[in-house]
């Protein structure tokens, strides 16, 4: 019985813990995108762009500047606004797509707020290590 007490209290201790938690988030988020977002969109360093465009490097990239890639005019708009991905705007654009950008090919939502938190905090991780 200690024993399983002493297992329950380390556990509820790394699931509080803020590390493990970041981590778990973005276990989710690239489950989430490899089931989901992989069908369009490419995660690698050499920017492939597909369906949709490459997504290395988003978050913190100006709105429709990936080279190479036909964006819709909802989007094109955006750029020459200025607009960023910033992880708010992320969480806004991937609650609802068309609603947030009308005009947008981006079909797929993500309605469920963790599950959102997962995917921006696993988009987070693709960029060039230092």
């Amino acid at each position: 019985m200690t024993r399983f007490l002493t297992l329950a209290t380390l556990t509820a201790i790394c699931l509080a813990t803020p590390a493990f938690g970041k981590t778990s988030q973005v276990a989710l988020g690239a489950q989430i995108y490899a089931s989901k977002c992989s069908l369009c969109h490419d995660n690698s360093q050499h920017m492939v762009n597909d369906i949709g465009p490459a997504l290395f490097g988003v978050v913190g990239r100006r709105v429709g500047s990936v080279e190479g890639f036909l964006y819709t005019p909802a989007l094109r708009d955006a750029y020459d606004r200025g607009d960023t991905w910033t992880p708010a705007a992320l969480n806004k654009f991937l609650t609802n797509p068309s609603h947030v950008r009308p005009g947008t090919g981006m079909p797929y939502m993500i309605p469920n707020a963790k599950q959102r938190a997962g995917v921006i905090a696993y988009l987070k991780t693709l960029h060039e290590k230092p």
